[in-house]
C-alpha cells in the first residue's frame, strides 16, 4: 500500500512537472527539492510531517516518458543550483569591487593648482572664451631642457631637468597640447609643431657654412676686431649647431651692432646682425629675423673673450 501511494504521488508530481501547460505559459515551475521531498513520504513521516497533496492544473493526457529517476533530479538539480549562485556571487561580488574602486578614483583625482593656474593664464594670454576651453587631460612629466619637450627650431635652450605637465586641452573643438614645469611657465606645443614643419630655411646649407675655417666678430659701426674662433672643434660644434632647418621672417631694416664673418677658403660670407632693438636680427641679402640661430654664435664668440661684454 505505501509503495503503490508513493508511486501515485511520484507520478502526478511528475506529470505537473513535466507536463507543458499552454494555458499558462509564465508559470513557475516547480523546484527539484520540492520534487524530492514530496516523493520521500516515509522521511517526511519520521520529521513527523504527512506528505503535501498535490493536485495539478490541468492536467494533459499525453505524460512525456521519465528517463531521469527521483535520486538523478534531485542530484541534478542541486549541483546546478550551487553552481550558479557561486557564480553569481562572486560576479556581483567583483562588479561591486570595481564600482568601488572606480569611484573612489573619481573623488580622489583633483586636478593639480599648478594645472588650473597654468589653463588661466592661456584663456588671458589667448584670450580665450572658456565657454569653449576645456582640460581634456594631464600627465606629470620630466623634460631634460627648458624647451619643454617641444623645442623650436632655430631657439637655444638651458639643458636642465625641468619637471612639469602636459596639458591635452580643446579650444572650440580642435585639440591643442599646451606643456608647462612646475613653476606655471608653458608654451605651446601645437603652435611650435606647426611652426617647424613651415620651417624651411638653412643658414648652412644656404650659404656653405660647412666649408668655415674660421669666424670673426667685428664692430660694425668702426669695424674694429671683438674676437675670432679658429678652433676645428669649436668651428664643428657651431656649424652643427646652425644647420638646422629655421622659419625666418623678413624684418626692418635697423643699425646692426656687429658684422660677423664666416671665412672660407673660396669667399667670405657677413652678416650684420644684433640691432639694440632686435636682438634677433640678421642681414646678408635681405634683413631677416632669426630667431636666436645666429644671436648664439654672438654670444658663444663673446663669453670667449677674456673680457666678455657687449663692445659697442
Amino acid at each position: 500500500m505505501l509503495l503503490f501511494s508513493t508511486t501515485i504521488i511520484t507520478l502526478v508530481i511528475e506529470n505537473n512537472f513535466y507536463t507543458k501547460d499552454n494555458n499558462h505559459p509564465n508559470k513557475s515551475l516547480i523546484s527539484g527539492t520540492e520534487i524530492v521531498e514530496i516523493s520521500n513520504p516515509e522521511k517526511n513521516k519520521e520529521k513527523g510531517e504527512s506528505p503535501e497533496k498535490v493536485e495539478p492544473e490541468n492536467k494533459s493526457p499525453d505524460i512525456e516518458k521519465i528517463s531521469t529517476t527521483n535520486e538523478e533530479l534531485e542530484k541534478k538539480s542541486s549541483q546546478i543550483s550551487e553552481k550558479e549562485l557561486i557564480k553569481i556571487l562572486n560576479e556581483r561580488t567583483e562588479q561591486v569591487k570595481n564600482n568601488s574602486k572606480s569611484i573612489e578614483e573619481n573623488v580622489s583625482e583633483e586636478v593639480p593648482e599648478i594645472v588650473s593656474l597654468v589653463l588661466a593664464k592661456i584663456i588671458s594670454d589667448y584670450k580665450l572664451d572658456n565657454q569653449n576651453f576645456s582640460l581634456e587631460s594631464y600627465e606629470e612629466k620630466t623634460w631634460g631642457s627648458t624647451a619643454l619637450g617641444c623645442p623650436k627650431n632655430g631657439m637655444m635652450y638651458a639643458q636642465v631637468i625641468t619637471e612639469g605637465y602636459i596639458l591635452n586641452v580643446t579650444n572650440y573643438g580642435e585639440t591643442e597640447q599646451y606643456n608647462a614645469d612646475s613653476k606655471g611657465n608653458y608654451i605651446n606645443c601645437s603652435e611650435i609643431n606647426q611652426s617647424n614643419l613651415n620651417s624651411d630655411f638653412n643658414f648652412v646649407k644656404k650659404y656653405n657654412l660647412e666649408k668655415t675655417e674660421k669666424i670673426t666678430l667685428f664692430t660694425n659701426k668702426n669695424n674694429k676686431l671683438v674676437s675670432s674662433i679658429e678652433n676645428k672643434e669649436e668651428l664643428l660644434s657651431i656649424i652643427d649647431s646652425l644647420n638646422i632647418e629655421i622659419e625666418v621672417k623678413t624684418s626692418e631694416k635697423c643699425e646692426a651692432n656687429y658684422k660677423l664673418v664666416f671665412e672660407k677658403i673660396s669667399s667670405d660670407i657677413e652678416m650684420l646682425v644684433y640691432c639694440q632693438n632686435n636682438p634677433y636680427y640678421v642681414e646678408v641679402e635681405q634683413s631677416l629675423n632669426a630667431g636666436k640661430s645666429i644671436l648664439s654664435v654672438v654670444e658663444k664668440i663673446l663669453t670667449n673673450m677674456e673680457f666678455p661684454g657687449m663692445p659697442q
